[in-house]
Formats: structure tokens, sequence, C-alpha cells
């Protein structure tokens, strides 16, 4: 039971590390980094692929770990598991969608403007 809080992380790295060696060539709406402003240049495209997908990496990793962690202290607690797991399955894809948006749009801010040009 403990093994399926590691899928969302241990997956969510192995596609990260995909896209950051081999990431979608072209503008997509199926796969990728896609938001308005990653999407405005094939430049923007390119830099938001290899970004966030270094980001996510970095993430998924802590979050792998704190998993583990929290694992390990509720093991030792005598707690209602199903509702720990849901919670932690929550906070993981709450993590997973989330933390590499921020990071992402503001560096593409930074690197280009708001036609996707560089700046």
């Amino acid at each position: 039971m403990f093994i399926i809080l590691f899928v969302i992380p241990l997956t969510s790295i192995l596609f990260n590390l995909l896209f950051l060696f081999n990431p979608p060539k072209e503008r997509s709406i199926f796969a990728g980094y896609r938001t308005k402003r990653s999407m405005k240049s094939q430049l923007a495209w390119d830099y938001s692929q290899k970004f966030s997908s270094k980001i996510l990496t970095i993430i998924d990793a802590t979050t792998l770990a704190a998993t583990a962690i929290t694992l390990l202290i509720l093991a030792k607690a005598v707690i209602d598991f199903k509702k720990a797991y849901l919670i932690i399955i929550l906070i993981q894809l709450s993590i997973l969608f989330l933390a590499s948006i921020f990071p992402t749009e503001i560096a593409l801010m930074i690197k280009f403007d708001k036609d996707g040009n560089p700046k």
C-alpha cells in the first residue's frame, strides 16, 4: 500500500527527465508545459520545456523524499492510514501541478517580452 504513494512522484520524475532530454520540438496543446506565455513563440516554447522540466525534477525528488519521511513518521503514529494516504496524494498532486507554474512563468517574463521575443 505504501508503494502507491511513490507512484506519482516517480512517474513525474521519469516524464520530466524524458522532457528534459527530449522535449517536445513543436508547440502542442497535448504535451509539454503549455501556457499562453510558453506558446507565444518557438523560442519561448523551447525554453519553457527545459526550464519547467528541471524545476519539476527537483520538486518531485523533494516530494519523494518528503513522502518517505512522512510515512516513517506516520508508521509510528496510530492514525487512520486511508485518510493519511488521501491527504498525501492530494498534496503531491497540488505540488505537481502548481509548483512549476510560478517559477517558469517568472523566468519566461524575465527572458521574453509579451510577444515571446527574447529581451
